[in-house]
């Protein structure tokens, strides 16, 4: 049976949501997880049309009215058509900090234990526009980094290494990595494929037949230069590496493992591909078909049920449910695990959440953390379109 095979889904009984935030007409821009004041408790932030809003997370959960309104603070940074914003300890104190990239500028925003910082914020224009943008710590110095693609004027992109530092971002990235026309031209990701304790980068590219994905190496004192994995599909017009996910160690090898969407040369997304990190190298990337995958969501959220092996969260916002009750775009978040044969399984009842009406495109954006300091993983998802119910934010505490 294909992946988010409607007529399963269809089935089995959407539990209710335990916190929900209705009539945000929240658009989808952005939702972002993170603990900014070192609590404990993840926080989250809404961003909408409306503005920027920060709730915090406590023991139980996140609260109904909004903790802190950060849109006179934040909205001159965060216009326009931004990346969505990254969650990282850029000065290694501690406390989450939040990084906004749009057009040709970085904005960084501190964290601390009164929360995010807006007073003063740490602006850096670039000499062209920001594609894609991921955070860890390539030189394990216990400060996160920051990589990120540019467009190389000989053509494809340039990918630059910029590490943080106790006085958070001090100089403009001296190591990069390029490659000719299409390299560096999809999406990057950051982890730790061989465990080393030095995170490495995973950076999509390729032409119109092939495309694929290059892992570089992490070390003490920069990035290697040479590739160590270069990863494609058995099948030409299935392209790797449109978007890449983090997702931990989602086979519990002690490993951190890559996902990326797989799509073809329509744009239409075919399935999911694993590649295993391990000490040699990376696997070779064993796809999960799916249905109604169109423009999907890819994201870490850990371990939910307690055994070992970290999970992928998806969403999925133009997931229609089957006959006899049909609903098109209905939308679906989903909790995706594992199998020996790395390939993913359905999700189960409590595993995933849907829409409620036509159109709602449930899962437009999706956010995973520990909201309510339980030690179980949460997640949540946004319904964009504004009318009543059908425009909303729910998050699903603990998840089995």
């Amino acid at each position: 049976m294909l992946l988010l095979s409607t007529a399963s889904l269809a089935l089995a009984t959407v539990p209710p949501s335990d916190w929900n935030h209705a009539n945000v007409q929240s658009g989808a821009d952005a939702l972002v997880a993170g603990d900014f004041d070192g609590d404990g408790y993840d926080d989250l932030i809404v961003h909408s049309v409306t503005g920027i809003d920060l709730y915090e997370g406590s023991a139980n959960g996140l609260p109904a009215p909004v903790s802190r309104d950060l849109t006179s603070g934040l909205q001159q940074y965060w216009s326009g058509y931004p990346e969505v914003p990254l969650t990282l300890d850029v000065d290694g104190d501690g406390y989450d900090d939040l990084l906004l990239s749009r057009s040709q500028e970085f904005t960084l925003v501190y964290g601390g234990p009164a929360g995010l910082v807006t007073t003063w914020v740490h602006q850096v224009v670039l000499p062209s526009p920001v594609y894609q943008v991921a955070t860890g710590d390539l030189n394990g110095d216990g400060y996160d980094d920051i990589v990120f693609s540019l467009d190389n004027a000989a053509g494809g992109r340039i990918v630059y290494w910029w590490p943080g530092s106790a006085m958070g971002l001090v100089q403009f990235p001296a190591f990069s990595w390029s490659g000719g026309q299409v390299f560096g031209t999809a999406d990057l990701a950051v982890f730790d494929a061989n465990g080393d304790g030095y995170d490495d980068v995973a950076i999509g590219g390729g032409g119109y037949a092939t495309r694929e994905v290059k892992v570089y190496r992490g070390g003490p004192v920069a990035p290697s230069s040479q590739a160590f994995a270069t990863l494609q599909t058995t099948q030409a017009y299935r392209y790797l590496g449109e978007h890449l996910a983090a997702v931990g160690d989602l086979d519990g090898d002690g490993y951190e493992d890559l996902v990326s969407t797989v799509s073809d040369a329509y744009n239409g997304v075919y399935g999911f591909a694993v590649m295993r990190g391990g000490s040699a190298g990376m696997s070779a990337p064993v796809v999960t078909p799916g249905v109604d995958t169109q423009d999907p969501l890819i994201h870490w959220i850990g371990d939910t049920d307690g055994d070992g092996d970290d999970e992928l969260l998806v969403g999925i916002p133009y997931y229609d449910s089957p006959a006899p009750n049909p609903v098109s775009n209905r939308g679906v978040v989903a909790v995706l695990k594992l199998q020996a044969n790395n390939r993913f399984t359905q999700p189960s009842v409590g595993d995933y959440a849907m829409g409620n009406t036509n159109d709602n495109q449930f899962g437009s954006a999706i956010a995973a953390g520990d909201f309510d300091g339980t030690g179980q993983p949460d997640f949540v998802g946004t319904s964009p379109y504004p009318g009543g119910a059908a425009s909303r934010i729910d998050a699903f505490y603990d998840v089995p």
